[in-house]
């Protein structure tokens, strides 16, 4: 592979993409992301320093009335309230998705494939679908 097809095959895969209004992503200095969905149509995403964000990983706001149907269903959802915010220190493994309205606790790892509903404490291990606590850290 030629040097040239590395760095845009390197680049490629560090990309991210916003769903929803930019205005709403506020991630703070020191943040690693790789390739990450930010999806902020249903609230605002917080991202504090030092944060690790692994490949593939979606944060999403967004969600859609599992009660209507067919086009009520695509155009209906809710425009506020499903606020994800990710503390200081948090890494978040490959692969994760990550569904507002929650908060994930400050120094806390989120293992690779996990999918997060509800709201994760400080320094703690979660991992599963959905994802629960497996391991306490000790600071």
């Amino acid at each position: 592979m030629r040097v040239l097809d590395k760095v845009f095959y390197y680049y490629r895969f560090r990309t991210t993409c916003v769903w929803g209004d930019p205005a709403r992503l506020f991630i703070r200095d020191k943040t690693n992301l790789a390739n990450t969905l930010f999806n902020t149509e249903s609230g605002h995403i917080t991202i504090g320093d030092n944060v690790i964000i692994s490949h593939d990983v979606a944060l999403i706001t967004g969600s859609h009335d599992i009660n209507q149907k067919g086009k009520s269903r695509k155009n209906t959802h809710p425009l506020k309230g499903n606020d994800i915010v990710i503390e200081d220190g948090v890494w978040i493994g490959a692969r994760c998705t990550i569904l507002g309205n929650v908060r994930i606790g400050r120094n806390s790892v989120v293992a690779a494939g996990s999918v997060v509903i509800r709201n994760v404490p400080a320094n703690v291990v979660v991992a599963g679908v959905p994802a629960r606590v497996v391991k306490d850290i000790n600071e």
